[in-house]
């Protein structure tokens, strides 16, 4: 939907469980491909609040409470430093329902940051960056090709699927660091996947079938330039 309505005059909002830092390179790819400005609004909660705002909800709306402790478990925190996770603007969230300021010196009262419809967002700040900011650059691995071959798709499943069947094989003996090559990539660091934790089978076709998601609707030409594409968004998603 983000890719169906962004355009480089236009602004798309994605309010959305974007927990996973995987799924926020994605849309940065996207932001790359239209050549548009991005930034990423974390609204920072600790696990406490996130409950305490959950139980608020009408009683329909509520999220059972082991599923909002799956979800911290699994939450991977934007960090600025990451290329696709800034400019990160942090919104922080708490429970104190009033808009007034709090001197965080006055330790005569229990400091706690506002609560949503009272969250202080910088609307100025964000809204000077997507209007006037640097537009993402598209390079080689975002931009679209024109589809070479009509076996592309043959070719897109089975390159993924052989680097899948490598990185299975590879992780058995591996150690934290090492990197290794995998079929149809060229030699080079940049190339090799990075070996940090073991994946499971489940896991890999995961990230294989969001990879294919998104490069059928960019083709790109030559199984070399999908397995070192195939190779950068694994090791995105560590």
């Amino acid at each position: 939907m983000v890719q169906k309505e962004l355009t480089k005059d236009g602004l798309v909002i994605c309010d959305s469980l974007n927990y996973i830092k995987g799924f926020r390179y994605e849309l940065f790819c996207v932001g790359k491909l239209v050549q548009t400005t991005f930034a990423v609004i974390h609204c920072d909660a600790v696990g406490a609040t996130c409950s305490w705002l959950n139980s608020q909800k009408p009683e329909v709306e509520k999220y059972p409470a082991e599923k909002i402790e799956e979800l911290l478990m699994r939450y991977e925190r934007p960090e600025a430093k990451n290329r696709w996770d800034s400019p990160l603007y942090v919104v922080k969230i708490g429970k104190r329902e009033t808009a007034e300021l709090i001197d965080p010196e006055d330790m005569s009262i229990d400091f706690d940051y506002p609560s949503p419809r009272f969250a202080d967002v910088p609307l100025g700040d964000i809204y000077s960056w997507l209007v006037e900011g640097k537009a993402l650059e598209a390079n080689l691995s975002t931009q679209s090709a024109p589809l070479a071959a009509t076996n592309f798709l043959h070719e897109l499943d089975r390159v993924t699927q052989e680097i899948v069947a490598s990185i299975m094989e590879q992780q058995r003996m591996a150690v934290i660091g090492d990197r290794f090559l995998v079929p149809h990539a060229l030699e080079g660091d940049e190339n090799k996947v990075v070996f940090k934790r073991t994946r499971t089978l489940p896991e890999l076709s995961r990230l294989r079938r969001q990879f294919i998601t998104y490069t059928k609707m960019h083709p790109i030409e030559g199984s070399s330039k999908i397995a070192s594409l195939f190779v950068n968004f694994v090791n995105s998603n560590c």
